[in-house]
């Protein structure tokens, strides 16, 4: 049986493609942890997250011969779990109820290329600014700077189009910026400069 770090996500794939007990335990063992803490920000039931989580690595265990190749794996699991819990969920189950959710952002760690040594204070406040953006202002923001998804990919995910979501991440910095104080002017900018800039490689 070979080591779980040459496992990576072709191999994982192929393998479970194949049948192969330990690629499917590399793939659950590598990526639990992640799943499970973006399912925590979807939804704070943490027995529903867990089961949501399990269910979809047994629904690609099950269904593996019939499964296609996706482009990145990482994002098929992620949207297999938002989509599971969107399901599980009763109050999402209503006819006609758009999707919305209190996305929790509370243990976002803001990170900066150049600053990381910014003081706790200033990272507090950026998070209570981030609080007062919509649920899915914020989730678009973890997705595309924390997770490092495109564009098109979150669009897909949370079922919008690429306007929808061009829209909701330019309306969410452009509220961060009219927030930024004076005491914060400096480092918070540098922050923005960096969202901006990487919102140029969409």
């Amino acid at each position: 049986m070979r080591q779980q770090l040459e496992w990576d996500d072709q191999s994982m794939w192929d393998g479970l493609i194949n049948g192969q007990q330990d690629a499917f335990t590399a793939l659950v063992m590598h990526y639990t942890d992640v799943l499970y803490v973006y399912g925590m920000r979807l939804c704070q039931d943490e027995e529903l997250v867990k089961d949501c989580v399990q269910e979809v690595f047994l629904f690609m265990w099950r269904r593996r011969a019939y499964l296609q190749q996706p482009a990145s794996l990482k994002f098929y699991l992620m949207k297999a779990v938002r989509n599971k819990i969107a399901r599980d969920l009763p109050k999402w189950q209503m006819k006609g109820q758009p999707y919305e959710n209190e996305f929790n952002f509370s243990d976002f760690i803001i990170e900066l290329e150049e600053h990381q040594d910014a003081p706790p204070a200033i990272q507090r406040q950026m998070k209570a600014y981030i609080d007062q953006l919509s649920p899915r202002q914020r989730e678009i923001l973890y997705l595309r700077f924390y997770e490092g998804i495109k564009q098109q990919k979150i669009a897909e995910m949370m079922n919008l189009n690429n306007q929808s979501v061009y829209n909701l991440l330019r309306n969410a910095l452009a509220a961060l910026k009219e927030k930024v104080d004076y005491e914060a002017l400096i480092a918070h900018l540098c922050w923005l400069v960096y969202l901006t800039s990487a919102v140029m490689n969409f």
